[in-house]
Formats: structure tokens, sequence, C-alpha cells
């Protein structure tokens, strides 16, 4: 179980992170910051647990985190007014606020389009956003984070469809659970004062996994083949297709997978 003074005591007074509701066990993180922003929660707080039963994953698929292995943790972001044009930013918002704690641990990381975090080539996070509109207006979103961390956390071959890893393995030495809790809190209050920001596109493009390379993705239901060339403005994925088609890739599409490697 995480020590609630050490992780309170280390969150930023203002921005994400606070209040903190802190879990031993709980079916998904992202299903109570959701129920807590339907009671009226604050912008940014923060639900972190050390075990996970029923967490959710992109594409259905089930995000489980043993305890004592893993980080699950959702933020609640709201927007008063409701706004326009960042909703496509978010995955990389978590995902670069991984990327920036674990390259603080020594690792090198990329990120598989929209919001896989890689170490040596292995999925080691995830991230999952459940966003509330306001007609066509963001008015809130709950961000999930997943991250494997120790051995014990790493799924079988049959659970994930892409191969996973966790971050001490990559790095080789033990890791802080708490402390790497601080970090992305941290990195993340840091993504969202830029939240489609060139600056963000900048840092999101620097970690894109394939870039330059032969990829398929699968785009609701179309298995698409192409180059992956880079990101456009608003975080969707620039593919030049083998017959010579630029297409803009939103982020509900999935299984992104390089062919050459």
């Amino acid at each position: 179980m995480f020590d609630r003074s050490r992780l309170e005591a280390g969150l930023p007074i203002v921005g994400l992170g606070k209040p903190l509701h802190l879990f031993s066990t709980i079916d998904s993180t992202n299903a109570r910051a959701l129920e807590l922003g339907q009671a009226g929660a604050p912008h940014g707080t923060l639900v972190v647990a050390d075990e996970q039963t029923s967490g959710r994953g992109r594409a259905g698929r089930r995000w489980l985190t043993p305890p004592r292995s893993a980080i699950a943790l959702s933020l609640l972001l709201r927007w008063d007014p409701p706004v326009d044009g960042v909703s496509g930013a978010l995955s990389g918002f978590g995902a670069l606020s991984v990327a920036e704690a674990a390259e603080g641990l020594g690792a090198q990381v990329e990120i598989k389009w929209p919001n896989d975090v890689l170490v040596a080539g292995k999925k080691v996070a995830g991230v999952l956003v459940e966003a509330q509109w306001q007609g066509s207006l963001l008015a809130s979103a709950v961000v999930g984070i997943g991250i494997n961390v120790r051995p014990g956390s790493v799924p079988g071959p049959d659970q994930v469809g892409y191969p996973a890893g966790c971050l001490e393995q990559a790095i080789g030495r033990r890791i802080d659970r708490e402390a790497l809790i601080l970090d992305v809190v941290r990195a993340a209050g840091r993504w969202f004062s830029l939240l489609g920001s060139h600056e963000m596109l900048e840092g999101w493009e620097a970690r894109l996994a394939f870039r330059g390379m032969q990829v398929s993705v699968d785009d609701g239901g179309v298995r698409l083949r192409g180059r992956l060339e880079n990101l456009h403005t608003d975080g969707r994925m620039v593919l030049l297709t083998d017959q010579g088609q630029r297409l803009i890739i939103g982020p509900t599409a999935a299984d992104l997978r390089p062919i050459d490697r």
C-alpha cells in the first residue's frame, strides 16, 4: 500500500494532484474518478490504487494492476468554460507525463501513437481518456494511466495486443513507486499547461515510435498501411498510404504496428 502522507506532502500545492483519493484495492481508478466528477469533484482530483481489479484499456481490453507491482492512477480534468480543439491532445498529454517521469529514471522512451509508452520496444504504460462533452465542447475528462513497474505486473502474451514489459526490467534496478507517482503528476501539471501547444506537439513527435517507417493501423475496422510521417497539429497521426494518399488518422484508431521490424 502507498504512503498517503508521503504522497500528499509531495504533490503540488495547486494544480493537478489534489485532492488525493487513495485505495489499496479498487475496481477501476477511471470509474471512480468519473463518479467523483459526477459528484462535483474539482479539477485536478487524483485517484491512485495499489491494486486494480477491473481496469479498462483501449479497444475494450482489461488493464489489471496486481498489488505492490504497478501504478494505476486517474486524473480528473475540467474546463470552465468548455473548450474545443484539445481532445486529440489528451492521449499525448498522459503519455508524455509518463515518458518524462521514466526518462528521469534513465529509460529511453518512445510513444506508440496515440498513447502507449514503450521502453526497449515493449509497452510499459498505457493511457485511457474518457471525456465528457457539453454539446461539441469538452467540459471534463478523466485521464487514466497504468504503468508496469515490477516484473509481476507484466501481463502474459495472451492478455495484451502488443509485447509488454516493465520499467524495472528495462532500467535494471528497483524503482520507488511513490516517487514515480509524484514525478508523473508533476510532469502532468507541466504538460497540461502546454496542452495543444506547439511545444507539446514537438515533445510528442520527438518520442514518436516508428516515425518514417512503414506501419499498419486499424481505423474503424479498416486496416490501413503506409508510412508514419508525423503528427497533425491537433495530435492526429499523418499516414502516407502505399497509394500515395496522405491520411489524417484520429485517436480512436488502434493497433498501430510496424511492418518492417
